[in-house]
């Protein structure tokens, strides 16, 4: 069965161009490796995360991902069955908006977690089309 897990977390420093770009390549190969797909969103100050597979990749990824120190305080947004995939085509789309202040108060964490379901969903999926 297809899941997805959503969650933002706050970044505990900022990263550096090179540092995301070096992020990104290592998960683009573990998630190709393990049929996973999904976004990462970089606001500067916070990580928005969905990750789309197996449940069983999808859970060994989080596992992984939750022990990184470039973040805390994660909190799940969405974990959910799921019938397709909404970012089928991208092993991980990553998204820097750090400079985009329209963006940022749209994904900001205070304002995301205020979100009831819908909205959250709504708000994930337009990742998609970033």
């Amino acid at each position: 069965m297809l899941m997805s897990y959503a969650y933002i977390s706050e970044a505990t420093r900022d990263l550096s161009l090179d540092e995301l770009r070096d992020l990104w390549l290592k998960a683009v190969v573990y998630n190709e490796a393990h049929d996973l797909t999904g976004a990462l969103l970089y606001t500067g100050s916070d990580f928005v995360h969905v990750v789309e597979g197996e449940e069983d990749a999808v859970m060994a990824l989080t596992d992984r991902v939750l022990k990184d120190d470039r973040h805390t305080d994660p909190q799940t947004v969405i974990l959910a069955d799921i019938g397709s995939r909404v970012f089928g085509y991208w092993p991980l789309k990553l998204m820097n908006i750090a400079g985009n202040d329209e963006l940022r108060s749209v994904y900001s964490r205070e304002r995301f977690l205020s979100y009831h379901r819908k909205e959250r969903q709504k708000a994930l999926f337009a990742l998609a089309r970033l």
